[in-house]
């Protein structure tokens, strides 16, 4: 890009000391212009193209004030200014910015201080205007009057009964549904036992044993029965099911210990088919004080499902050689009646 720049410009006839607010406005006028008189005049000389009515590629341009035109020659007609065209001038020194000239004043603090110094006390809120008046309320207007009553109407008369319809024709009759399944019809038994069961199982504290782990095991027995040929049945310790099912077995049994002062324990459990059933051991503790035996009841119930022909027995193991099964008769209980040692109910559930 071709540079070009103003020398200094020189008016013939201005004053350049005194410049009134049309001269200035001309003046920039005449800036803007000379510009684009440069530009133009970059232009011609890159192309060859002369500018109307220039003589020769000079370094002056004419601008025309009225007209607003600008002629590329060296000397301008009557109502012209000339503008000499030539190279930047130099660049003048940097003048002291407006910190600088505050220092100057006597100002001694930073420049953030001096920034701070420039804004200025806060002025006063004015006071706020009087409120207006409240305007008077309208005065209500009169009531209407009610209209009248309108006239009653007519009670209409009943309806005349309809017709009684004619009786329907009989529907057929339909079938006979099937039969539903028969009822259970429950097994179920009730025994007793009226002789004291002692403690066979006993091992002396001699024998090579640990107590509690006997070589045998006891199992209640039922010498008495309550009830007779309803599916139920007992042989010695065995109770014997007629049919497949699920039963409900409750016992009663009332445990004695002859030793005093102390507490003997006493495990109950149930066994199917000879087979004892896992988790269904019950350990009892039977206390006794000083001049007195120790008594206790044993009483609770099994839920079993057996097929037809099995038995279950009801299992007892001690290892203190005075615990049995009692059984006392009535002349020796302050009721005078008798108890039995084992009391058993075994009723079909399903």
């Amino acid at each position: 890009m071709l540079g070009v720049g103003l020398a200094p410009i020189a008016y013939r006839g201005i004053k350049m000391t005194t410049v009134k607010k049309h001269q200035s406005i001309a003046i920039a006028i005449l800036a803007s212009v000379t510009a684009a008189a440069l530009f133009f005049a970059a232009w011609v000389s890159a192309v060859g193209v002369p500018s109307a009515g220039a003589t020769s590629k000079g370094t002056t341009a004419c601008f025309n004030t009225s007209k607003g035109s600008v002629f590329l020659r060296t000397v301008c007609k009557s109502g012209e200014r000339k503008v000499v065209l030539g190279l930047p001038g130099a660049t003048g020194a940097v003048g002291p910015s407006a910190f600088d000239l505050a220092q100057v004043g006597g100002f001694s603090g930073t420049v953030a201080e001096w920034l701070g110094s420039l804004v200025g006390i806060a002025g006063l809120v004015g006071i706020s205007g009087a409120n207006g008046f409240a305007g008077t309320a309208g005065v209500a207007g009169p009531a209407g009057l009610p209209g009248p009553t309108g006239v009653q109407g007519l009670i209409g008369l009943p309806g005349a009964a309809g017709a009684v319809g004619s009786a329907g024709l009989a529907g057929a009759k339909g079938d006979t549904g099937s039969p539903g399944s028969s009822g259970l019809t429950p097994a179920y038994g009730s025994f007793y036992d009226t002789t004291t069961q002692t403690n066979k199982a006993w091992v002396s504290a001699e024998a090579s044993v640990v107590p509690y782990l006997p070589s045998t095991v006891n199992s209640f027995t039922f010498g008495n029965s309550s009830t007779q040929g309803a599916g139920v049945t007992v042989t010695g310790s065995k109770i014997i099911f007629a049919k497949a099912g699920t039963y409900n077995i409750q016992f009663s049994a009332q445990l004695f210990t002859t030793i005093k002062n102390t507490a003997e324990q006493i495990d109950i459990w149930l066994a199917t088919n000879g087979k004892n059933e896992p988790f269904s051991d019950t350990q009892v503790l039977v206390p006794a004080t000083g001049g007195k035996v120790g008594k206790a009841v044993a009483a609770w119930n099994f839920i079993v499902t057996v097929s037809k022909d099995d038995f279950c027995e009801l299992r007892w193991v001690s290892d203190e050689q005075y615990m049995s099964i009692a059984a006392v008769p009535a002349e020796q209980t302050p009721a005078k009646v008798a108890i039995p040692s084992i009391i058993l109910s075994v009723v079909q559930v399903g």
